[in-house]
């Protein structure tokens, strides 16, 4: 069994509230759910109104796994840090360049989800 996690942070420049942030947090969240068979829940600054952190859990059973990530990850020419062991992976998918996400990240995310809920 493969167990992926991942944290995301967010900043929300525009927003003026805690309750503007919850909005969209909510919004985040279930689109999410409803789109990959993920677990995602806000991990931390939860009275930063500014701020999103939110935590994603991800579980598969198949043992090649990493290799169909590594293949992707050569394919797409954007390259995770990667760790793992008995039961468990870690990827963690940055831009280093930005020192945070771009578009690149959230297309390897999708593709690297797609081979974990075939």
């Amino acid at each position: 069994m493969i167990v992926g996690t991942c944290w995301v942070k967010l900043f929300l420049h525009e927003n003026n509230s805690l309750k503007g942030k919850r909005k969209v947090v909510k919004s985040i969240k279930d689109r999410i759910r409803s789109k990959f068979n993920v677990s995602i829940t806000e991990i931390d600054s939860h009275d930063d109104w500014e701020k999103i952190v939110l935590g994603i859990a991800t579980v598969s059973n198949d043992q090649k796994f990493i290799n169909k990530v590594g293949q992707i990850s050569e394919d797409e020419g954007h390259h995770p840090d990667i760790s793992f062991g008995w039961g468990y992976a870690e990827i963690k998918i940055t831009t280093h360049a930005i020192e945070g996400l771009s578009e690149n990240d959230f297309i390897l995310a999708a593709k690297i989800d797609q081979i974990i809920n075939v």
